[in-house]
């Protein structure tokens, strides 16, 4: 084996003609003449010409470990001008004599870099060039048996022949584009300099015609300065000499007073008419204030009136056992039902009889039928800022945040007169259970939870229509699963505090993370029951919301 300045291996082949396959090829006499293929059960292999039953001629030989050698044979071996390519990237391309590298050739490495000279024996003997993968000069000089003995110049045209292989034409490219570079630069920083020296002049001229005006300036001053003198000391000598002009200027004096005098007048009557309008003004708001009032108060007589004929005589939907009365303001606002007020025990284990359950009281409040989809955010936003649109506009809007839930809510109580606004965590709570002391959905069969949610097991991984499952004993949808609610609360690491009254916590916020709750369509049954908290500002695929109203 031969050793190449790179450190790179050449093997060298005793070629000879095997006894194991021999070439296909007309027989003339004892010798072959001809063109064929020969192989060998080591898995070489060769095709090309023969001659006397030796590889004679133009061929290719590859060797069972990847190398390959395309070019002149010579009595069985390489010999003449040909390309021999490695297994490990590295190729050659020249001269050869007796199977090995000699005379003029180029060697380029796996890694780009390339080796032009020549050679004698597998190794590098005579003028060399070296150059890396960029084109940029290495080494050149003369090499004895692969090693520098001596640096010198080496022109690129000592080697004629080699000029035209890709991979000197690749150098001379990268050194074309080299040159060209520099020439670039050199044009660049001449160009440089000279908008600099333009620069200069241009400053230089500003600065001149700033001082110039300067001084025209200081020049018109002094000049003024003259004039105003000029003017006091005649308007001195007119007053001397201008006795009788006295009685005029106490006449003045006298009207001037007297003006003054109105004006203040007017003031303290525009003064007084403002006061009265304001007074006015005042009395006008209360007058619409209690108008407001009243007409609250026959607002709420009604709706409990209307509660009250509904929990008497409404017909329930199939499994819905609570009688609730069903809002509507708008044909772009979400359906809202008026839920009955009740009790509930909260806790963070689930369990309601446990130490840590806080008793909470819920005044009666309406609670969104379904999440809020993308029809009725496009309707009032103007936009569908889902990233599931191909679920179609009933499917809940999603990627939203609680900032922007904010947004959505004072649009549509802009639009509507109302008071929608996100539920508590308590009302939540209460709105799932569906008048329940606990949640039944969660026994250990999960039949009644694939009833009316939207999870992992069922989704098949993406949200779904609204309303498309039962709806609870209230006769709300999708409460567990489909998309995670954002609450008003903001998060407490436990209920020890919750307001018993049912409203949203806000109060004593540690952090300005908010709750969510019901789990969504890529979750487990055990995140459905748990509590959820993200920053405000955050926006994902997986979180909605409902709205609420408070009852009047």
């Amino acid at each position: 084996m031969k050793r190449f300045t790179n450190g790179l291996l050449l093997l060298s082949w005793a070629w000879c003609v095997s006894a194991f396959a021999l070439p296909v090829c007309p027989t003339v006499g004892y010798y072959h003449q001809c063109v064929g293929k020969e192989s060998w059960p080591n898995g070489n292999r060769y095709a090309g010409e023969f001659k006397n039953n030796k590889k004679h001629g133009q061929g290719t030989y590859t060797v069972a470990n990847g190398d390959k050698y395309t070019g002149e044979f010579k009595d069985g071996t390489f010999d003449g001008q040909g390309t021999y390519s490695f297994a490990n990237g590295n190729q050659y391309t020249g001269d050869f004599k007796e199977g090995k590298r000699s005379g003029q050739g180029v060697f380029k490495r796996a890694d780009g870099s390339v080796i032009l000279g020549e050679w004698r024996d597998d190794l590098a003997q005579g003028r060399v060039l070296e150059f890396a993968a960029d084109g940029t000069p290495v080494l050149a000089g003369i090499y004895e048996k692969g090693r520098l003995v001596k640096a010198q110049v080496v022109p690129l045209n000592s080697f004629p022949r080699l000029l035209q292989t890709p991979a000197v034409q690749a150098i001379i490219a990268a050194l074309t584009a080299r040159q060209a570079a520099e020439e670039a630069r050199i044009a660049a920083e001449a160009e440089e300099k000279l908008a600099q020296q333009r620069a200069q002049a241009e400053a230089q001229r500003q600065a001149e015609e700033v001082r110039l005006a300067a001084e025209a300036a200081e020049k018109a001053a002094v000049q003024r300065a003259q004039a105003e003198a000029q003017r006091q000391a005649e308007e001195a000598r007119l007053a001397a000499e201008a006795a009788e002009k006295l009685a005029l200027e106490r006449a003045q004096a006298e009207a001037q007073r007297q003006a003054e005098e109105a004006r203040a007048a007017a003031e303290a009557s525009e003064k007084l008419a403002l006061q009265q309008a304001q007074a006015a003004a005042a009395a006008a708001q209360a007058d619409a204030a209690a108008r407001e009032a009243a007409e609250r108060a026959q607002a709420a007589q009604a709706l409990n009136q209307q509660m009250e004929a509904a929990s008497a005589t409404a017909s329930k939907p199939a499994g819905v056992s609570t009688a609730t009365l069903a809002i509507k303001d708008c044909a772009e606002c979400p359906d809202m039902v008026l839920l009955p007020s009740g009790s509930l025990s909260m806790a963070l284990d689930k369990t309601p009889d446990s130490k840590s359950a806080v008793v909470v009281n819920v005044r009666s409040f309406a609670i969104g039928k379904t999440e809020v989809t993308q029809r009725q955010w496009k309707a009032i936003m103007g936009d569908n800022p889902s990233r599931f649109v191909a679920c179609g506009l009933d499917c809940p809007v999603e990627n939203v945040s609680w900032k922007d839930i904010t947004q959505f809510i004072r649009k549509l109580n802009q639009k509507t007169g109302q008071n929608y606004r996100l539920p508590s965590e308590a009302e939540w709570e209460y709105a799932a259970r569906g008048g329940s002391a606990a949640d039944a959905l969660f026994a250990d069969n999960n039949a009644a939870l694939d009833e009316q949610a939207w999870y992992i097991a069922n989704s098949r991984k993406t949200p779904r229509p609204v309303a498309a499952k039962k709806p609870n004993a209230f006769g709300l949808f999708d409460l567990y699963g489909n998309v995670w609610e954002w609450v008003e609360d903001c998060f407490h690491s436990s209920y020890a505090g919750l307001p018993a009254d049912g409203t949203a916590w806000t109060a004593t916020c540690t952090t300005s993370q908010r709750v969510l709750r019901g789990g969504s369509w890529s979750d487990e049954v055990g995140s459905l029951r748990n509590r959820g908290h993200y920053a405000p500002e955050v926006r994902n695929l997986i979180t909605g919301f409902r709205l609420a109203r408070t009852a009047p």
